[in-house]
């Protein structure tokens, strides 16, 4: 955590930076009315989902650096991955992103128009993971699998290409492609 906080204190530059990273962090600590009655901070209660959380709430485009550090954006999903509500995956061209909503879903976007879905919606806290073996899990909150793709071996991404088109690859090194949602133009 510590080393995390040090990394983030670094790629933020500005001091507007700095500020909205903190209040957006602020946000997913406290409550409003918490915040409202401005109580002190407990740093014991901050969490890498926190900042994670706070550094996916900041725009792509200022902080590039930060959002490496925390495993957050780009076009693709590694091993050990995850997309948070308010996470989201962007194509290398910027005009189509994969986004996991609050409600549970994961969309895929051109602009402001829906391209793709997983069908998981009125399921609030889902969230993506990538794990060891393959697989891409949409994870409810209660640990059971909404949706699951799988590249059938260790090391597989998740990519989300410039012709709209998202898929899942057997691995880096033999980028072999396992499945698509075939919804490239």
């Amino acid at each position: 955590m510590v080393a995390l906080l040090g990394a983030a204190g670094t790629a933020l530059g500005t001091e507007q930076d700095r500020s909205l990273f903190l209040a957006a962090l602020m946000t997913r600590l406290y409550s409003e009315e918490q915040l409202r009655t401005l109580r002190k901070a407990d740093l014991d209660v901050l969490t890498t989902q926190h900042l994670r959380s706070a550094v996916a709430a900041l725009p792509a485009e200022q902080n590039p650096e930060l959002r490496k550090i925390f495993g957050i954006g780009g076009d693709t999903l590694t091993t050990g991955g995850r997309l948070d509500t308010g996470d989201r995956l962007t194509s290398p061209n910027g005009r189509y992103t994969l986004q996991m909503q609050t409600d549970g879903n994961l969309v895929g976007y051109e602009g402001t128009r829906p391209f793709w879905a997983t069908g998981t919606w009125d399921q609030p806290g889902n969230h993506l993971v990538a794990d060891p073996y393959g697989r891409f899990n949409l994870l409810t909150v209660r640990g059971t699998v909404a949706w699951t793709r799988s590249s059938e071996s260790a090391g597989g991404l998740l990519r989300l290409q410039d012709d709209r088109n998202l898929v899942l690859y057997h691995s880096g090194t033999h980028p072999a492609a396992a499945w698509a949602s075939h919804t490239n133009v």
